[in-house]
């Protein structure tokens, strides 16, 4: 279904609507409330119906705030989006921008880039690749590749394309959980001022509440999809419009046109407003692509272009192919424990044979680390008594000495060792989800608990003596 959770981004247009989510909704709706429900069913079924698509657009914004500052910019975009794979690609080639600041033209352009953007998501990963000026040398651009989480994206507002958001609602859902929220409350009261009417094909739903607050106007198409065709909301500091024109393609409503501005009214009495008009071209829908349409190649990358690998926080040059996302840390539970050795840990005898082994797998840098292996100090002599080994392991490389100075202050008299190899690869064999992580295994090396809070160390351990 459209918009996945992974690509939903709040555009610039509609940032501030983004309230209305959270806002009181839906009191006593005048009307035939069923026709919400027509729509909502109408729209999720043509957005259901979208497998791929395909194509172009042309995006011009500009800004302007009192009679200082003028900012346009416009941008040539091709897209491509698979629902089964659950991907989209979409590559923004800037065409002219100039921005004016007190009648002074600027060199670059605030909150934008003027050079080559794209982004993709797919795998559950974020990839944004984009061109950015040497600092001491703006004739000259440098290529990045940031690969990360999707949450990564928030905040990108400006740069998105994502041919999908446009076919959701502007409050950052979609229109079938917005409406069917709306049809499940139509009878509640704590609201007044709500309507829902239909003439011909097009369905408006409208809230104007007696305090006069805010106003706000949505009108479907039900000839189109049950898509959103007007959208306007206004309170006493901000007005939005949003007017959108569809086309259908292969039996399915797809965008062709986009405008939408917002008016800020400051309290200075300064007027700021922003607007954005998209054209889409040449979509095709629901035709298998000849290729793979989510690849490096596809979004721009070019060979040797600097990657920021946030997912196991290393830097590197592309060589021509994405890198796969890590695997998920795989659950030790039922299994061997894996060598200690491997962790720079060497137990005693006295302390490994016929002992319940606790690991613990923590970052010194960190406070919730710090406060557990505190914690699990002043309890080594008592479980001691009761059997259980303890050892501490830093996920991250850090100075030996700094480490075995901060054990020392914290009197940590149980082994503590460090990460010697990738630390990625480590978490992942050790399955450290997070940190700070605690695997208890049983005398036999066996794991019997595994990413559990220092509070229920005593119930594990009596779980173990239970069926031992």
């Amino acid at each position: 279904m459209l918009p996945t959770t992974s690509t939903k981004t709040s555009l610039i247009m509609f940032t501030i609507v983004v309230s209305l989510a959270g806002s009181p909704c839906l009191a006593d709706i005048q009307g035939d409330v069923e026709l919400l429900k027509a729509v909502a069913l109408k729209h999720k079924a043509n957005l259901e119906s979208i497998l791929t698509l395909k194509g172009e657009a042309f995006e011009e914004r500009t800004s302007t705030i009192g009679d200082w500052f003028d900012l346009m910019v416009k941008n040539k975009c091709t897209f491509a989006y698979d629902q089964l794979r659950d991907a989209v690609r979409w590559n923004k080639d800037p065409q002219e921008g100039r921005c004016i600041k007190y009648g002074q033209l600027l060199p670059s352009i605030p909150g934008t880039r003027k050079n080559y953007n794209s982004t993709m998501f797919k795998d559950g990963t974020y990839f944004n690749y984009f061109g950015s000026e040497l600092p001491n040398d703006k004739s000259k651009v440098v290529y990045n590749l940031v690969i990360g989480e999707p949450a990564m994206a928030k905040g990108d507002e400006l740069h998105c394309l994502d041919p999908r958001y446009f076919l959701s609602h502007p409050a950052g859902t979609t229109v079938h959980a917005r409406l069917m929220l709306l049809y499940d409350h139509a009878n509640d009261e704590t609201e007044v001022g709500r309507s829902v009417k239909q003439e011909g094909d097009l369905v408006t739903f409208q809230y104007s509440p007696p305090d006069e607050t805010r106003t706000s106007r949505e009108v479907y198409d039900l000839s189109a999809g049950g898509n959103l065709l007007k959208y306007y909301y206004k309170t006493p500091t901000v007005e939005i419009t949003g007017n959108y024109a569809y086309e259908e393609r292969s039996g399915v409503w797809v965008l062709k046109s986009y405008a939408g501005t917002i008016v800020n009214y400051r309290k200075n009495g300064e007027i700021s407003k922003s607007t954005r008009m998209i054209n889409w071209t040449n979509s095709v829908v629901n035709v298998p692509f000849e290729e793979d349409e989510f690849t490096g190649e596809k979004l721009g990358v070019k060979p040797g272009a600097r990657v920021s690998d946030h997912r196991i926080k290393k830097v590197y040059r592309y060589e021509g192919v994405l890198p796969e996302a890590p695997s998920a840390p795989k659950a030790l539970m039922g299994r061997r424990l894996p060598e200690l050795k491997s962790l720079g840990l060497v137990m005693a005898p006295a302390d490994a044979n016929d002992k319940v082994v606790l690991v613990c797998f923590f970052d010194m840098n960190q406070r919730p680390s710090r406060n557990c292996i505190t914690q699990l100090a002043k309890q080594t002599e008592r479980l001691k008594e009761k059997g259980v080994t303890v050892v501490a392991v830093q996920t991250s490389k850090v100075d030996q000495s700094k480490l075995d100075e901060w054990a020392k202050k914290d009197k940590v008299a149980f082994p503590v060792g460090m990460v010697q190899g990738d630390e990625v690869i480590t978490r992942l064999a050790w399955g450290v989800k997070a940190l700070p992580w605690l695997i208890l295994a049983d005398a036999r090396y066996i794991v019997r608990a595994e990413g559990f809070a220092l509070n229920e160390l005593e119930a594990r351990i009596g779980a173990i003596s239970y069926t031992e």
